[in-house]
């Protein structure tokens, strides 16, 4: 019996199977770290790519560095100086901001803080989870129920009462019963808290035409001298319709997401499995490549003991990943280990021995032991942003975005057209057929 074994994450072939939600960040980060007692982690924004060859010992995943397609909206928000322990508030964020919203469809026991943590790390300026803001010293920012002003006799009172209540930091949601209506009420309460040294931080709308009810709100806000008051939006947002928003030239300050963020919406089951890609009986034997077939060939798995590079332009983009096995690198001297061959095209074949580099994964536990700081939240999210600015754009536009290259280095791709031709070489093309 084979004691020790070594699995890999079945690949992810290009950027839109990267573009997912924070479960497959989380899922990722967490299933890497139980692994045959080494855990790794993507290496830091601050290391430098670099020529010539990497030694990091490593259990090859590739997985998504990326993380979460919203950040492209919030990365640009302010950041303030945040304190575990300590919840942050916050009133008008800048425009493009997003807020996390998920708290009440996360799913699971701890899903609520898990979306929350991650999607800050992704690039959203805060969260509505409150739990979390005190946890990971996330930036808070949220308003009343419609509840509570469905509880008082009137808007106007529920407004002056959450004025009184919060009036550092208060936000009004205007559409319980009539948007129109309702910004008149919170420009009453406004020029109240004006009148008692304080501001009126922003409002909410959740329904209606968010593009035509901004533009008037915003429009009714300036004509009373009030151009302060910052304009958040919700219900039911995902990228395309924020883009759509502001393609519009909607005056929004801020987006509230929730179902569309916190439930992986468009993709609520991860498509990646782990196979088993190498073993050995012993410390002592040589790790064994092994493959799983398949009569679909994108399910063939890729063998062996793997690593992954990210290679560079000369502006510090990243152009392509290659998955390698220290122990099967074809060509000799300078050339060796520096032709790539894409996953899903084999007539792809690049030299890149002139593309700078680095190693994608570092250890971060072994034997149960940490070998590695832990990362702080605010150095997580530097991360992401630093890896989503340098991305091309034509990898992150919506519309026909830009396939990026994956692919295994050309003695890995050897070894594995050697193992499919070998234990397919008796199969028939057509199974079924008596």
């Amino acid at each position: 019996m084979h004691k020790i074994s070594r699995l890999n994450l079945g690949l992810l072939t290009s950027l839109d199977d990267l573009w997912l939600l924070p479960q497959l960040f989380l899922l990722l980060a967490r299933h890497n770290g139980h692994q045959q007692g080494d855990g790794y982690k993507a290496l830091g924004a601050g290391a430098q790519p670099h020529k010539g060859r990497g030694h990091n010992d490593g259990l090859a995943v590739h997985h998504a560095q990326q993380g979460l397609l919203y950040a492209q909206l919030g990365g640009n928000a302010p950041q303030g100086k945040h304190h575990p322990g300590v919840v942050v508030e916050l009133g008008v964020h800048r425009a493009g901001a997003v807020a996390e919203f998920g708290l009440r469809r996360a799913q699971g026991p701890d899903g609520g803080l898990a979306v929350a943590r991650a999607s800050y790390v992704a690039g959203c300026s805060s969260t509505s989870n409150v739990l979390a803001g005190r946890r990971y010293g996330i930036p808070v920012f949220g308003t009343h129920a419609h509840s509570w002003v469905m509880s008082f006799d009137s808007e106007l009172e529920a407004f002056r009462a959450f004025a009184k209540s919060s009036p550092k930091n208060c936000t009004l949601l205007i559409d319980t019963y009539d948007v129109r209506e309702g910004c008149e009420h919170a420009i009453t309460v406004a020029k109240e808290m004006e009148a008692a040294g304080e501001r009126l931080s922003a409002i909410r709308i959740d329904s209606g035409d968010l593009a035509k009810l901004s533009k008037y709100v915003r429009g009714r806000f300036d004509a009373e001298g009030l151009p302060y008051v910052g304009i958040s939006v919700s219900n039911d947002l995902d990228e395309y319709t924020i883009q759509s928003l502001l393609d519009q030239g909607a005056p929004i300050d801020s987006f509230g997401v929730g179902t569309k963020l916190a439930t992986c919406y468009d993709q609520p089951a991860l498509g990646g499995v782990y196979k088993l890609s190498a073993r050995r009986a012993s410390d002592a034997d040589p790790w064994t490549p092994v493959v799983k077939l398949s009569e679909q060939p994108y399910k063939r798995t890729i063998p062996g003991v793997q690593r992954v590079r990210r290679y560079y332009d000369g502006f510090g983009g990243p152009v392509c990943d290659m998955i390698y096995d220290e122990d099967h690198l074809a060509g000799e001297g300078a050339a060796r280990g520096n032709t790539l061959v894409a996953v899903n095209d084999a007539a792809l074949v690049t030299d890149v021995s002139e593309l700078e580099y680095r190693e994608l994964l570092v250890p971060i536990v072994r034997d149960g032991g940490a070998v590695a700081p832990r990362e702080s939240i605010e150095d997580a999210r530097e991360r992401c942003a630093w890896a989503i600015d340098h991305l091309d754009a034509a990898f992150k536009r919506f519309l026909y975005p830009q396939t990026y290259v994956v692919g295994m280095e050309q003695g890995l791709a050897q070894v594995r057209d050697e193992l499919v031709r070998k234990n397919m070489a008796a199969a028939s093309a057509f199974p079924w057929a008596k």
